[in-house]
């Protein structure tokens, strides 16, 4: 089984599937830094991540223009999204959106706010 983890910031998807890992050493991490790398790697691949946690502020295409794309795609609609991101708001069409209530509504399962540090409490 593999998860895929689309996020910009190649510390916070290490420290993710580090995570991951811990919880499961079977799953396989498979990371992606952008929307678009990580459609393209999904439309290349047969086996279909069993999960996709993405971020939401990213490059070429953002978290919530992934979730659009996968969720009107046959193939990947079916896959469950969860936003993980430090974002509470996007910009969507010129204008600040709460990304928690834009991810849902395009599709995503659950919405997470990353902490602001790691770490025991």
């Amino acid at each position: 089984m593999h998860i895929l983890i689309v996020d910009p910031d190649p510390d916070d998807a290490e420290l993710f599937c580090e995570a991951v890992l811990r919880i499961n050493p079977k799953i396989a991490c498979i990371l992606s830094q952008n929307g678009k790398v990580a459609f393209d790697l999904l439309q290349m691949t047969t086996e279909k991540p069993k999960i996709i946690f993405t971020d939401i502020d990213m490059p070429e295409m953002d978290g919530l223009e992934l979730i659009e794309c996968l969720k009107k795609h046959q193939s990947f609609k079916n896959i469950p999204i969860v936003v993980y991101t430090a974002s509470k708001f996007a910009v969507k069409l010129n204008k600040m959106v709460p990304s928690k209530e834009k991810s849902l509504e395009l599709g995503a399962s659950h919405f997470i706010l990353k902490p602001a540090t790691f770490g025991a409490s």
